[in-house]
């Protein structure tokens, strides 16, 4: 909020705001400066002995005079001199009492809304303090096989197409330079709807590039599902020769946690949801 417009203290000084020109000397002084930039020189001091002289909530309009000697220098005052010829310094007039009241009240209910905004948030923050799901346990740790590592899981939240969600899983894997180019890397996500029938996905071992670089790692990402719970899902990898010998390299089995509940998701809606997941790092009950 700024309370240079807005507060109380301040209202008096409102008809003195900065790029009005000679306004700021509106306020009885009698000060000599330099003929040198006399505008900015005398617009800054005169604010501060304007700021100082003028009462808390309301300032009476006088008749402030400008005039330059004849050594160059520049005067104000709120007595015309006698053997110089002086100008009238356009002066606003100070806020009236209606208008500083009526600052007040508006600074009133910025005040009391910015509370209430701040009980609401305590409020919220109370109920949805960081925890962790007594049923979810640590995070599992990365497994690995003759062939294969476990770079990293994941599960993946989709609501682009809200109120419709959709979940995925994910899996990064490291190979061990022995796995063959063409070979076929298989997963089996552990299906939430249904875990007799897993979500499949699979990868090719490529090479690229002039050199025949063959790649190291894959990532595997699961056919999409409405429904999730919190807790861990198993993924069952196997490594193939290839695709159409169906020889079996290596086989390695993941657990993937899932910290999301798409019934909690829904309850609490898109915005809050997002905002437990960012804060507290997951949407369970």
């Amino acid at each position: 909020m700024d309370r240079g417009k807005q507060g109380v203290p301040a209202a008096s000084g409102e008809w003195l705001a900065p790029g009005v020109g000679t306004s700021q000397a509106c306020a009885p002084a009698s000060r000599v400066l330099p003929r040198q930039r006399p505008g900015r020189l005398a617009r800054a001091w005169l604010s501060i002995i304007a700021l100082s002289v003028l009462p808390p909530v309301l300032a009476t309009a006088q008749t402030i005079y400008r005039w330059v000697d004849e050594h160059g220098r520049t005067h104000y005052s709120e007595h015309s001199p006698e053997q110089e010829r002086a100008g009238v310094v356009d002066c606003p007039p100070p806020p009236s009492a209606q208008e500083v009241e009526e600052a007040r009240k508006r600074s009133e209910r910025s005040r009391s809304e910015a509370e209430r905004l701040q009980r609401d948030r305590q409020s919220r923050d109370s109920r949805e303090r960081p925890y962790q799901p007594k049923d979810l346990g640590p995070l599992p740790l990365n497994a690995a096989s003759e062939l294969m590592a476990t770079r990293g899981t994941g599960c993946l939240v989709d609501w682009r197409e809200a109120p419709l969600l959709k979940f995925a899983f994910t899996l990064n894997l490291n190979l061990h330079e022995n796995v063959p180019a063409g070979a076929l890397i298989e997963a089996e996500f552990e299906n939430p709807l249904d875990p007799a029938d897993p979500l499949r996905s699979s990868v090719v071992v490529e090479v690229s590039g002039k050199t025949q670089v063959k790649q190291l790692s894959v990532s595997l990402m699961s056919p999409s599902v409405t429904v999730i719970q919190c807790r861990n899902y198993l993924v069952r990898v196997r490594a193939y020769r290839d695709a159409k010998s169906r020889e079996v390299l290596d086989t390695l089995e993941q657990q993937i946690q899932s910290r999301v509940d798409s019934t909690v998701w829904q309850q609490l809606g898109e915005e809050y949801a997002i905002e437990r997941l960012s804060l507290h790092g997951h949407v369970c009950r």
